[in-house]
Order: C-alpha cells, then sequence, then structure tokens
C-alpha cells in the first residue's frame, strides 16, 4: 500500500506550494523586514516586535518558516521521486536547507546560524521522505 501517510488526495505539489505560501505568510507576520519583500515591492509593516516574550511568537519568529520551507522541499521531492525525476536532484533539493545552514554556520551566507532548524530539518526528512523504510521496502522486495 505504499507510505500510508502520503496516500492522501491532495496532490503533493500543492501540498508542497501551500506549504511555501504559509512559509512567506508566517515571515510576512512575524519578520517583515526580509530582503524579499523589499525586491517585490511588498508593502509590510511590523505587527510583533522582536522584544515580543512570548514563546508562540517567538517560535513562529524563529522557526516556522523554515519548517515551511523544509516542508515545501521534502514535498517537492517527493513529487519529483513520484515523476522519476532523477535521483540525483531529489538529493539537491533536500540538501538545501542543510548547506543553507551550514553556509550561515561558516559566514558563507548572511544570516543566523540556528542549531534548531537543523533538527526540525532532519525530523521532517525522516517523517516525511523516509529514506530508511523506502531502502527497507526496496530491500524487502528484493528478497521477496
Amino acid at each position: 500500500m505504499g507510505n500510508d501517510f502520503l496516500t492522501f488526495k491532495i496532490h503533493k505539489l500543492r501540498l508542497a506550494f501551500l506549504m511555501l505560501f504559509l512559509g512567506a505568510l508566517t515571515y510576512y507576520l512575524f519578520r517583515p523586514s526580509i530582503i524579499l519583500f523589499d525586491m517585490l515591492k511588498i508593502p509590510t509593516q511590523t505587527i510583533f516586535t522582536k522584544n515580543d516574550s512570548n514563546i508562540l511568537i517567538q517560535f513562529c519568529r524563529n522557526h516556522l518558516s523554515d519548517i515551511f520551507w523544509s516542508l515545501f522541499i521534502n514535498f517537492s521531492a517527493l513529487w519529483m521521486n513520484e515523476k522519476k525525476i532523477p535521483t540525483i536532484y531529489l538529493y539537491l533539493i533536500i540538501s538545501l536547507p542543510f548547506f543553507n545552514e551550514v553556509g550561515i554556520f561558516f559566514h558563507l551566507i548572511p544570516g543566523t546560524f540556528d542549531g534548531i532548524d537543523l533538527c526540525f530539518y532532519t525530523l521532517i526528512y525522516i517523517i516525511i521522505y523516509n529514506p530508511l523504510k523506502i531502502k527497507l521496502c526496496k530491500k524487502l522486495n528484493f528478497i521477496l
């Protein structure tokens, strides 16, 4: 029957773009000062201040958009896998968040390194893409 979690009615690519939209919305609401909104000439205003001590607001500001971005990438990779796009492209797209965070850590790209984001990327990859289960199923099918 395959991966039950992913046999939902919503098309994976639509779900991926929904995650991308939610990530952008999260940035718009909690971190509107990003360069992308300036480049696209999207008017923004600060709704929540950086000094807001509410833990939910802090989580949304610091991690939620990265979680949505990682979900977008992983659902896109699932779609790519479904469409039989060469595996190298799957590896490239799935590695983007990791390379991004490592680049930030080594000051190759601007930003603030966050190890928690790396944990979220890894957890989302394991839950959504589930490489161990895929490899295990392939081995079991080969044996059977």
